[in-house]
């Protein structure tokens, strides 16, 4: 599934064949399938949000424990993934300043791997045009330096939750 985000973004996914799945002892490593929908999750925004906004943000080791005892409604894998959450924007802050005043969700891997917005934008400041395509889009940080420079952007991602948080992030920076 797909659909036409902000500034004229064509965002896509599509399904890996077997042939390149990577091999079983290689996927335990991975985030368990689903984990783009708890990232996402509009309480683990909010409470991410709340805990950004104050002066000193709690420590992201300890809040996990701490928020099951204050929001038990949440349980374990959402309080969890709320201190993933913070930890990853405090970490995004200075290389994706802009997604991270956002909101954006992030996953672990894919900002490691992510450009910068300062070196996204550097990279792509002499082209302009009609058409470009990113892929594969990641977080979508090229796709969104493209889109200020081209009237369509095609971001292809092969990982369906990974296209699950660029249709979220893109869809936050409008």
């Amino acid at each position: 599934a797909g659909g036409v985000g902000p500034s004229g973004l064509i965002l896509s996914k599509f399904a890996r064949s077997r042939e390149q799945m990577p091999p079983p002892h290689e996927r335990s490593a991975q985030p368990a399938p689903g984990w783009a929908a708890r990232a996402t999750h509009a309480a683990v925004q909010a409470l991410v949000a709340e805990l950004l906004a104050r002066p000193e943000p709690p420590a992201p080791a300890a809040l996990a424990l701490s928020l099951r005892r204050s929001h038990p409604q949440l349980g374990p894998e959402l309080a969890a993934e709320v201190a993933t959450q913070l930890e990853l924007s405090l970490r995004a802050r200075r290389r994706l300043p802009t997604w991270a005043a956002a909101g954006a969700a992030w996953h672990r891997q894919a900002l490691e791997q992510a450009t910068s917005e300062a070196a996204a934008q550097r990279k792509w400041a002499g082209f302009a045009g009609e058409h470009a395509l990113d892929l594969p889009a990641g977080l979508g940080v090229d796709a969104w330096a493209l889109a200020q420079r081209y009237a369509r952007v095609t971001a292809l991602e092969a990982d369906a939750d990974r296209a699950a948080l660029l249709r979220h992030n893109l869809a936050r920076l409008g």
